[in-house]
């Protein structure tokens, strides 16, 4: 099952089973400081894949109420609540949508970019996905191919 995730440069997203990233954002947020209760509203987006000429391509939604710890008074956060919803709402898409799905999975080379080829030589494998996500894996190994057959060229 995906994972819902935070950074501080991306917010939330969800990683699916298939290493597809989606952002999620909040779209509403109903907190009552009395009860400590939450309700809020979920975007899930397709997102980051330029290549692919999906940008900013809505998946669907998540609404719920989530209870707040006092430790914890961050609406936000209760999106960790819905991990398994999200998780059935991008499974149903990337089951409908296997064109989209395949030419993400398949994973696209950035041997072209000279900014990004600086810093994938610089970089670790970790440290350059962290810098640029809206890059996946696929799209680092596609890259370290395309420069090895440039290489034997």
């Amino acid at each position: 099952m995906g994972k819902i995730r935070y950074n501080a440069s991306d917010g939330y997203y969800f990683t699916s089973d298939n290493g597809i990233r989606y952002s999620i954002y909040e779209g509403m947020t109903v907190n009552d400081e009395e009860t400590t209760k939450t309700s809020d509203i979920g975007f899930i987006v397709l997102d980051g894949y330029e290549g692919e000429n999906i940008r900013g391509y809505y998946v669907g939604f998540c609404y719920g109420v989530s209870l707040l710890t006092d430790q914890d008074k961050n609406p936000s956060s209760s999106f960790y609540d819905y991990e398994s919803s999200v998780n059935k709402v991008v499974e149903i898409y990337e089951k409908n949508h296997p064109a989209i799905i395949n030419a993400i999975c398949k994973g696209t080379h950035f041997a072209d970019d000279e900014e990004k080829m600086v810093d994938f030589f610089q970089l670790t494998k970790e440290e350059f996905l962290n810098s640029y996500s809206y890059l996946n894996e696929k799209d680092y190994i596609e890259t370290a191919k395309e420069v090895a057959k440039r290489i034997r060229r």
